[in-house]
């Protein structure tokens, strides 16, 4: 196992991609085969249904051209103490409270727009450019990037494995001496 120390050198930040269709219909596109495989694979077949593999096909032709046009952008997550600031400025409404509990106003757009420019790592933008990219997404690119950036803050952003905590040998507190 690893020192604390050799820990902190290889530490890197959870990181999370999305890549953007230079022509968001590739996107719409895409959703709508999708859709019809998972409708096709909800039937529990044991054989696969006639014309899957060819929807598959189109699936992969769709998502090679999105990567081929469009650009990825690379989220980082800004780290705890970052991320409490920036949510503590936005509290929750009162329906938000009293429904599911939330700690903070998930549907501000502010904090949205915020959580995004703040988590995102690659490509770099200076503020001017960063607002001349927002006023180009539709409100599904904005949602989407919402939810990578969101997601890297909020998750562990890596694969369970990554995650995996041993627990304590003993039940007894450990003192720091």
């Amino acid at each position: 196992m690893a020192s604390f120390d050799e820990w902190k050198q290889r530490r890197q930040r959870p990181q999370a991609t999305i890549t953007l269709a230079a022509a968001p219909g590739l996107s719409v596109e895409l959703e709508a085969v999708e859709n019809r495989i998972a409708a096709m694979d909800a039937g529990g077949m044991l054989d696969k249904p006639e014309g899957l593999e060819e929807l598959e096909a189109e699936a992969a032709r769709i998502r090679q051209d999105i990567e081929e046009s469009g650009v990825t952008f690379v989220f980082e997550s800004m780290g705890a103490p970052r991320w409490r600031s920036l949510v503590a400025q936005h509290p929750p409404t009162d329906e938000q409270r009293k429904g599911r509990g939330f700690p903070y106003n998930h549907e501000s757009v502010e904090l949205q727009t915020e959580v995004i420019r703040q988590s995102l790592a690659d490509p770099s933008m200076n503020d001017a450019d960063f607002d001349e990219f927002l006023s180009s997404l539709s409100q599904g690119e904005f949602n989407a990037l919402w939810s990578v950036a969101h997601g890297v803050n909020v998750g562990g952003g890596g694969s369970p494995e990554a995650l995996t905590a041993t627990a304590p040998r003993s039940s007894s507190p450990r003192r720091r001496t």
